[in-house]
């Protein structure tokens, strides 16, 4: 038998080098694999990192908001916030790093490191993957037209009406509070009673129709008088009335009177009208929609109203001082409100300040909000064009339909009762509001102002802008 050589043997037995080249194979492949691990816990932190300090921005913000010109440490509120999230869900990660700076009114940066130990990568020398994130939180930035219709009733005098002007002001303030909000926001102010002071200076607008201030004088009438010559037995007496639908008491005196013999009086009758600026309402359908100037809004004369209509402006000093101005007079009758809310944010006249809905500005749509505030339920109905009835069911079945012809037009309403104990009342602002969350109960003056504040955030609110 022929012998085989050594080295023949040796060349074709192939085994142990396959098994060498597949072991470095499955070390390099192994290793491909935890680099791949190490890599997808990385990516996994740095996503709920990212998500984690979006939410603690916009934490941070929301304090910043509410805490109007109060100084806040939004680096130690930031810090703590963002801490207490990652010890819930990455306990095992290195030492967290956060700057947070405000890099203009109203936008606040922040940037967030952290190390992610390594199980695999180890192997190469690396112990951990460093992560870092940023985030950025800006107030809206896109334009938008208020309507405040606040009421102005006699219910509201004394301590309520200045809770109201505290708030209103609060709202004003907050709206303005973001960067670039000087050219993007704008607010008119309608106060409501009875009914709503157009301005003595537009009389002579095409879309009103006013009497002439006038004068007239009648014939002589005389008529026969028992004057008193005495009195005695004077006491007082309690009585109850109601203003603008709230009971209150009141005193008085009477007393046992001696008259003296009938004697004849005359006099010459005077009548003097004057309209100071309040306007009435056009007949159905007409008062509930702001279309049709052709037939124009009638005027009352001899009528009193509550302090005159702020068209839309961004002049905050205006708009503080005729917050400032209002007074509480009358009773109360929510659609003239609601109406010439509506008015104040339409393109065409009465007003014509507004832009169109749903017209863009710098490239973002226009959006339209109008809050109604109200102390109480409708105390008044129309009597066309006076507001004298008191058909309060009337006048409740109107002010819902010029709320649901205002949400038509894309506007966005708020409610706000204000120390209201009547639940109908409630349940009527409710339906009226754009959504149950647009409508506010506040039962105190730190309650409206807290609502408006929360109505005015819904304004421009907070962003992330990176």
């Amino acid at each position: 038998m022929a012998r085989i050589p050594l080295w023949t043997t040796f060349r074709a037995d192939q085994s142990g080098s396959v098994v060498i080249v597949f072991s470095l194979c499955l070390v390099a492949l192994m290793t491909v694999v935890g680099l791949a691990i190490d890599h997808a816990r990385s990516a996994s932190t740095q996503s709920a990192l990212q998500a984690d300090l979006d939410a603690t921005m916009l934490h941070v913000g929301r304090k910043k908001q509410n805490a109007r010109d109060e100084e806040l440490n939004v680096q130690q509120i930031a810090q703590s916030y963002l801490a207490s999230l990652r010890r819930r869900k990455h306990a095992n990660e290195g030492a967290l790093r956060l700057t947070v700076s405000e890099v203009s009114p109203g936008r606040l940066k922040a940037v967030a490191y952290v190390t992610v130990p390594t199980t695999f990568s180890k192997l190469l020398g690396f112990k951990s993957l460093p992560i870092s994130v940023f985030s950025e939180i800006a107030a809206g930035d896109q334009p938008i037209e208020v309507s405040l219709v606040l009421d102005n009733t006699g219910s509201m005098v004394g301590t309520k009406l200045e809770s109201l002007k505290t708030a209103a002001k609060s709202l004003v303030d907050t709206a303005y509070a973001a960067e670039r909000a000087d050219q993007n926001v704008k607010i008119s102010i309608v106060p409501f009673a009875q009914y709503v002071n157009v301005g003595q200076s537009q009389r002579h607008e095409s879309w009103m129709s006013v009497a002439a201030d006038s004068t007239v004088t009648e014939p002589e009438v005389c008529y026969q008088n028992t004057p008193v010559i005495g009195q005695s037995n004077c006491r007082t007496q309690t009585a109850t009335a109601t203003n603008d639908g709230v009971p209150y008491t009141y005193t008085y005196e009477v007393c046992d009177y001696q008259y003296g013999p009938p004697e004849q009086v005359c006099y010459t009758p005077t009548t003097t009208l004057t309209w100071n600026g309040c306007a009435g309402s056009r007949n159905y359908p007409l008062e509930t929609l702001d279309e049709s100037y052709e037939t124009p809004i009638p005027g009352v004369m001899n009528a009193a109203c509550p302090s005159e209509i702020t068209p839309l402006t961004n002049d905050t000093g205006l708009l503080d001082s005729q917050i400032g101005s209002m007074i509480a007079t009358g009773e109360t009758y929510i659609p003239s409100g609601l109406i010439w809310g509506w008015r104040t944010l339409s393109k065409h006249a009465p007003f014509e300040e507004a832009k169109g809905y749903g017209e863009a500005v710098g490239g973002e749509r226009i959006r339209k909000f109008l809050v109604l505030m109200t102390d109480g339920k409708n105390t008044l109905s129309p009597t066309y064009p006076a507001h004298t009835g008191n058909d309060t069911a009337q006048a409740d079945q109107l002010s819902l339909e010029i709320c649901n012809n205002i949400k038509a037009k894309g506007i966005e309403i708020y409610t706000v009762a204000f120390d209201v104990p009547d639940q109908s009342a409630k349940d009527m602002l409710q339906s009226c509001a754009s959504s149950p969350s647009n409508f506010f109960d506040a039962h105190d003056g730190a309650e409206l102002t807290e609502s408006f504040r929360n109505i005015a955030q819904d304004f421009n609110p907070l962003r992330l802008t990176q």
